[in-house]
């Protein structure tokens, strides 16, 4: 048996359904929703069991629909991979806005991607920062903070920037630190972790002076060699039925606060731009109902990033690759050629400089360029001449520029976090009423097993009535107690298939005999042989009939 052009819409129409309703998916609703050629749901049906025979599609539990198997959504993966991954306009802008143009190191930039990515998306998103294969010392700056206190601030040749608060001696000045942070980063420019200690022990005295502060230096660029993660949206992952047990959830939630097994989750095949896991194929027991969607983007040969999305295995796949495909394209063109820098107002001996509207003058004698550090103006000079800057009026305007920025930060998450709060209520209720919707049918199909256990008793009863015909004690007692279970069953909305001389339906019955063309008109049923029972929407047992052959 192999998976035709019919099975495989059949199939992919059953994926789309769950992956949008997490419900089981019967033939009649394959047949109602979609348009499968015109099969009826009969046709559909037995597609369907040549579909789980195959391994593509798995029954939860007995008279429920189907559900794809781990080998279904593979196969689907697997096709929308070979076609092209176009992003809507509406979320690409989306995911555009989130990017702060005031961001300027990696870390802001690839925490916006996180959150754009889950906020689009609605599965949590995890971002990696981009990382050389080597990862080399750009710039040490030492900023003093107060007496015997300084930040060291390490800028990598990959962007990221990596600072701690250290211990210094007290007897150093600020320009004290600034000539040790000069000497360090001309020492140190293009070492890796590995050649700290034996660029630093090069210096002879001078290290030996500064010990403690080359000590701290070397411990945080070794610091420095671990990659930055990034997650969007951890909670994304409760919104969905499939964690709505607390063990299963608080398994997933581990994975995600823990940091080395997200990057073995987000580790792809260097060979291949998207990588998809599906279930065990994630290789950890806490993600094997998870899918995990990863993409490699690159800044140039050496330098390249990861970003993937986790969620259920029904993840809307269509929607993600296209997402992931613009944002990884995105941070390539957004990260390249972009070196993180030392915090404004923090570096010593640059001095921030007004911008000079004044009239050029066209003299190609004065056409010389303006000095970093102006004399005394002249009589008569005009508006464009240069003023000296305090530096710690420079650097005051820098602590405003920072707070301006950190305020606006907080208005930002004040809105993110009304919005969020006003999105988790609406995802609750809807997870409250698909909860809802999921115990009740979950009640009553444990109903229509009870049912389908009582059937052969209740055949067994009407056999020993038709068997006995003399009005006996013994008989009366059967008879009601088979009249209490007919009544029993009616309480439930279980009705008895009984359609002698009406068009046999496929829907209700299975024809197990054929009849002479005298007995009927041809295609009626005509007898009986065993009864079928039915509620409103759902068939518990087909009826065994004989049918009248065409003549």
């Amino acid at each position: 048996m192999r998976l035709d052009e019919r099975k495989y819409r059949i199939l992919q129409a059953i994926i789309d359904d769950y992956i949008m309703t997490a419900m089981p998916v019967g033939s009649r609703t394959i047949s109602k929703k979609y348009d499968i050629g015109g099969l009826s749901s009969a046709t559909i049906r037995n597609e369907m069991s040549d579909l789980e025979e195959l391994g593509y599609l798995e029954q939860p539990h007995t008279s429920a629909g189907r559900v794809p198997s781990l080998k279904a959504y593979r196969l689907y993966v697997e096709n929308l991979l070979r076609g092209a991954h176009t992003l809507p306009a509406e979320e690409a802008r989306a995911l555009r806005n989130h990017f702060d143009v005031r961001a300027r190191q990696v870390e802001n930039v690839i925490a916006n991607a996180a959150r754009a990515i889950s906020d689009v998306t609605r599965y949590t998103a995890v971002v990696t920062a981009p990382r050389p294969r080597t990862p080399r010392i750009r710039r040490v700056q030492l900023v003093p903070v107060s007496e015997g206190a300084a930040l060291l601030v390490l800028v990598t040749d990959a962007g990221t920037v990596k600072d701690a608060l250290i211990p210094v001696d007290a007897a150093m000045s600020a320009d004290d630190l600034h000539a040790v942070s000069n000497l360090l980063s001309e020492q140190l420019e293009g070492a890796t972790s590995a050649q700290v200690r034996e660029r630093l022990s090069a210096l002879g005295d001078v290290f030996r002076e500064h010990r403690q502060v080359f000590d701290e230096v070397l411990e945080a660029a070794e610091r420095s060699s671990p990659m930055d993660v990034m997650v969007g949206g951890r909670s994304n992952i409760l919104h969905y039925p499939e964690y709505s047990d607390t063990e299963k959830a608080r398994a997933v939630l581990s994975v995600l606060e823990t940091r080395d097994k997200l990057l073995r989750l987000m580790q792809g095949s260097p060979q291949m731009t998207f990588t998809i896991r599906i279930g065990d194929e994630t290789g950890m027991p806490e993600t094997s109902d998870c899918s995990v969607v990863s993409m490699t983007y690159r800044l140039g040969d050496e330098t390249s990033g990861t970003i993937g999305v986790i969620g259920p295995m029904r993840m809307q796949y269509a929607r993600v690759i296209p997402v992931l495909d613009y944002m990884g394209k995105a941070l390539g063109e957004l990260l390249g050629g972009q070196s993180a820098t030392i915090p404004k107002g923090r570096e010593r001996g640059k001095k921030m400089q007004p911008k000079d509207n004044s009239p050029k003058d066209t003299n190609p004698k004065d056409t010389r360029p303006n000095e970093t550090t102006p004399e005394t103006p002249e009589a008569g000079a005009g508006p464009g001449a240069q003023e000296q800057r305090d530096p710690a009026q420079e650097d005051a305007q820098a602590l405003a520029e920072k707070l301006a920025e950190k305020l606006a930060e907080a208005e930002r998450q004040r809105d993110e976090y009304l919005d969020m709060a006003q999105r988790l209520q609406a995802e609750f209720d809807n997870f409250r009423r698909r909860n809802n919707a999921v115990r009740s049918e979950a009640w009553e199909d444990g109903a229509r097993e009870t049912v389908a256990l009582m059937l052969p008793v209740i055949d067994n009863l009407e056999r020993a009535l038709e068997a006995a015909k003399d009005k006996t004690p013994l008989r009366q007692g059967v008879e009601m107690v088979h009249k209490q279970m007919l009544e029993l069953l009616a309480k439930r909305g279980v009705t008895v298939i009984d359609r002698v001389g009406e068009a046999f339906d496929p829907e209700l019955e299975n024809a197990v005999m054929q009849a002479d063309p005298s007995e009927g008109e041809p295609g009626t049923v005509c007898t009986v042989l065993q009864k079928g029972y039915r509620t409103a929407n759902r068939i518990i047992r087909h009826a065994a009939v004989r049918v009248v052959a065409a003549e």
